[in-house]
């Protein structure tokens, strides 16, 4: 199920990319990187290590202060000992989300953020492994000159709380910070 979630994602970015024409004109941008993802919660900084992953992301630049589009997030956990029982494996992660630029994106490029959550972590607790939450976050873009431009690095932080608003009963909130760096390209 999570192999074939990842695979219909990674599918729809690649599908619909090539539909529009790679000039600087266009407000869509695409763009892959890796993350580092840190658990915060006691239940679940008990059970796993930091660990890194990967992040797909397929965004619109239309409006100067307001982008919007949707991440993918993949990150593969690591278990805090060999003799942890229960643990997190992996957390695959759909997020629409929001970027607010406080002042236009070419003159001061650091931008608020803010998401909603869908998600699927598999555990060795053997329950449900959807999730719904969400995440807010601060990020930098650089070299930015304007929204026309054809390339550009993307760092930003994001205080995740992937299952606070539906989890199972017995799982706990599995809130984690999440630090990812992309390379994105205009469309």
């Amino acid at each position: 199920m999570r192999n074939t979630l990842l695979l219909l994602a990674v599918g729809i970015v690649f599908t619909i990319a090539p539909q529009f024409c790679f000039t600087q004109q266009s407000p869509l941008f695409v763009g892959a990187g890796v993350t580092y993802t840190a658990p915060q919660t006691d239940a679940f900084s008990d059970a796993n290590e930091a660990s890194f992953g990967g992040t797909v992301f397929l965004g619109t630049r239309k409006y100067c202060s307001l982008w919007a589009g949707v991440r993918l997030d993949y990150t593969q956990w690591q278990k805090k000992t060999e003799n942890t029982v229960l643990f997190y494996e992996e957390m695959i992660t759909i997020s629409p989300e929001f970027r607010y630029f406080p002042a236009q994106a070419h003159e001061f490029p650091l931008y608020l953020q803010g998401l909603l959550s869908f998600n699927s972590t598999s555990g060795t607790d053997q329950l449900n492994t959807l999730g719904l939450g969400g995440g807010a976050g601060i990020g930098f873009i650089i070299p930015y000159e304007n929204n026309c431009t054809p390339w550009f690095f993307d760092i930003n932080a994001r205080y995740m709380a992937p299952n606070f608003i539906l989890k199972t009963d017995n799982r706990p909130v599995l809130n984690h910070l999440n630090v990812s760096l992309t390379f994105n390209l205009g469309l």
